[in-house]
């Protein structure tokens, strides 16, 4: 089994709690919140060697302004590369997004991991793409799996999920 090149993480209700009803960029909102395991995860993956980042649909945010955001609940420090809307003018169900960060990365399609709670844009869009892909979905217990893609119901078993894509962990 080989290491993932790079393990993408959606932004809000993955790695941060959103809450749809403030419409600043999260930078600015008056607290804000890691969901929980999400800091315990980073730091597990990172001494693993494993390199995370973030995708995300946001369009109010610049990138400096998500770092911003990671940093104020401590993940900052474990997420590179940031791809948002605003750097890559696409949403995650455009696959142009895809194209244009594989392409940024120097990555084949085959080498990057994506997780995210939003069984669409973060599983099916990049599943179609030929990323491997982890439904995070904690609130009932739906689970999907499919070529290329499965499901976990708390951040804490993502390493599992990846051995079951075929990936080492660390």
């Amino acid at each position: 089994m080989k290491n993932p090149a790079l393990i993408l993480f959606d932004w809000d209700d993955t790695l941060m709690v959103d809450h749809p009803e403030w419409r600043e960029p999260m930078a600015d909102w008056p607290a804000v919140a890691a969901v929980d395991g999400a800091l315990d995860l980073l730091q597990t993956l990172n001494a693993a060697g494993l390199r995370c980042g973030l995708a995300t649909s946001a369009r109010v945010s610049t990138e400096a302004q998500i770092r911003l955001a990671l940093a104020r609940v401590g993940l900052a420090e474990h997420i590179e590369p940031i791809f948002c809307w605003r750097n890559t003018g696409a949403e995650k169900t455009n696959p142009q997004f895809w194209h244009k960060l594989l392409l940024r990365e120097g990555l084949a399609a085959g080498d990057v991991v994506m997780v995210g709670d939003q069984f669409a844009a973060d599983v099916r869009t990049p599943a179609a793409k030929g990323l491997s892909a982890v439904w995070f979905n904690p609130h009932d217990a739906i689970h999907r799996t499919g070529p290329g893609y499965t499901t976990i119901h708390a951040l804490s078993e993502l390493p599992t999920a990846l051995a079951g894509l075929g990936f080492a962990s660390g």
